[in-house]
This record gives C-alpha cells, sequence and structure tokens, in this order.
C-alpha cells in the first residue's frame, strides 16, 4: 500500500515540476480556480461517497483541539517562541497540507470509511489555519473571520455535500462527482509539485536559521502525529478514525501558510524552506507512519 501511495504521489507532483519549468507562472494561474471551484466540488464528491455521518465530526474536534492548542502554546509562550522565532514556522510546524497530500494519502492507504474522518479533520484545520494565520504570521487581530468562515472553500464542499445529500439525488449526485473529486486531488498535486520547482528554483529559503526550521520539521513530521494518536486513543474513535486522524497530522506543512506569509510580507522565506523540506521529507515519513498504522503497530488499547 506504501508503493501505492507513492505511486499516487510521484507522479503527480512531477508533472507539476516539469510544467513550472515550462510555465512558471502555472502554480498562481491554476490555484484560483482550483481553490474556488475545485475544492469545494472536491470535497462534496469524496464526502458523499464516504457518506455523512455525525460520528465523522469527532476528528474535526480533535483536529481544531489539538492543533489550536498547540498554535496557542507556540504563540503565547516565551521560551517555545524564542526557540522557533518566526510566525510563519510557528504556524507551518502545526498546520498540515491536508487537501493536496492528506487526502490522496487517505485514498492510497486507508479503507473507504476513512474519507469522512479525513475530511472533518481537513475542514477544522483549514478553518482554524485561515482565522489564526494572521495572527500568529503577521501580529493582526482576528478581524473578519465570520466572513472568511463563509468564504471558506471547505466549508463551501461540506455544505454543498449537505444540501445534495438531503436531496433526492444524493446517490447518483455521490456516484456522478465521484472520478471529478479524484481529479481535483490529483491537479492539488500537480500545484503542489509546481509550487515547489518554483521554491527550489528560487533557492528554497536558504537563508533560515536551520534550528527553528528543524524544530519546526521534528513538531510537524513526527511529534504532531505522536501527540494526536496519544490523544485519539484515549477518546471513544474507531480504529479507522485514529488511523485517519494520525495521517493528517504526519501531513507537510501546509500551502495556506506559505500564502499567508507571502501576503503579509513576513516569514515568507522561512515559509518557503518550511514547505519545500517538509513535502520532501513526508515521501518518507508519510509511508513509515502508514506502515505502522496499517500493520496494527499503533492499534488502539
Amino acid at each position: 500500500m506504501q508503493v501505492r501511495l507513492l505511486l499516487d504521489l510521484l507522479p503527480a507532483l512531477a508533472l507539476g515540476l516539469v510544467l513550472q519549468r515550462r510555465w512558471p507562472r502555472l502554480a498562481e494561474r491554476l490555484a484560483p480556480p482550483l481553490v474556488q471551484r475545485g475544492v469545494p466540488l472536491g470535497i462534496a464528491g469524496l464526502l458523499l461517497r464516504a457518506g455523512l455521518h455525525p460520528r465523522v465530526a469527532g476528528a474535526g474536534l480533535l483536529a481544531f483541539g489539538a492543533c489550536g492548542g498547540l498554535v496557542l502554546l507556540l504563540h503565547t509562550q516565551p521560551a517555545l517562541r524564542r526557540l522557533v522565532p518566526v510566525g510563519s514556522l510557528r504556524l507551518g510546524a502545526v498546520m498540515g497540507n491536508t487537501a493536496y497530500v492528506g487526502l490522496p494519502v487517505a485514498l492510497a492507504l486507508l479503507p473507504p470509511e476513512a474519507l469522512g474522518y479525513t475530511i472533518s479533520f481537513d475542514l477544522a484545520g483549514t478553518v482554524l489555519c485561515w482565522t489564526a494565520g494572521p495572527l500568529v504570521i503577521g501580529g493582526s487581530p482576528l478581524l473578519g473571520r465570520w466572513a472568511l468562515l463563509r468564504g471558506n472553500p471547505a466549508v463551501q464542499g461540506v455544505l454543498l455535500a449537505l444540501l445534495l445529500g438531503l436531496s433526492p439525488w444524493g446517490a447518483m449526485a455521490g456516484t456522478v462527482l465521484w472520478w471529478p473529486a479524484r481529479l481535483v486531488v490529483l491537479l492539488g498535486l500537480v500545484l503542489l509539485g509546481a509550487r515547489l520547482g518554483a521554491l527550489l528554483r528560487s533557492g528554497g529559503g536558504c537563508r533560515v536559521p536551520p534550528l527553528p526550521l528543524a524544530l519546526a520539521l521534528l513538531l510537524k513530521l513526527l511529534l504532531l502525529p505522536l501527540l494526536l494518536w496519544l490523544l485519539a486513543q484515549r477518546l471513544p474513535l474507531a480504529p479507522v478514525a485514529l488511523q485517519a486522524v494520525v495521517l493528517q497530522g504526519a501531513t507537510p506543512p501546509a500551502l495556506s501558510v506559505l500564502l499567508q506569509a507571502e501576503a503579509a510580507a513576513e516569514g515568507a522565506e522561512a515559509a518557503s524552506a518550511l514547505v519545500l523540506l517538509g513535502t520532501l521529507l513526508s515521501l518518507l515519513s508519510l509511508p513509515l507512519w502508514g506502515s505502522l498504522l496499517t500493520a496494527g503497530a499503533l492499534d488502539a488499547t
């Protein structure tokens, strides 16, 4: 199954790298329509295929509580701020690329019933990232957060799935939207590959202090999924939910962190290095987490 994961990830990432060399502005042109139109459609299709069940909300609540609490600690505790002094590194050490990497990982490694938990985690993480990000990266207050939630593509996808799921055509819509949803995931990986190509060509943030960068990577790829595993074992979650939560926690730093850092003109170089190195390292760490989970080495007790 780990081979299948790499076969799902690597070709799309490689295609993005190749296309970026031919069209350097591919990522910035592809991102807006993909986020505004493709992501809601993709989330709706995946949710309808996985089934809409209240029980999947536990994964989102765990993501929001654990990740939100960790972001708060990193941002408010003086000792932790000294260890990771750059806001974009503090945010990227917790928020993962659950949409463009997490969904393909779940599709490759976990059974279909894990999709609902995966999307629940992604929704909570997306909302948290875009609401806490302005404060953590730029120090700006969280103004207009409700307007932000209304424009959140993950929220739009869930609302679309709810509307279709409650209609007489819910089952048909899930079947029709399944392959477009998979296409959105693959295009997201191509977009990620194009952004990585741009980062490689720009030097990848080579002037970032190595210790804070290493600590952020350690927290994101190892300590956060371990924390989520410990917490999930103490909650009434199904084993497949535990697997989904840990794998989503192990995803590389979110592209949203880089986008927010670029918009705020604060910590963009550090965010570039974190996203680039984190994504490359996750090609090794994610199959290892997947092996531990699917082999039962991290079963709930």
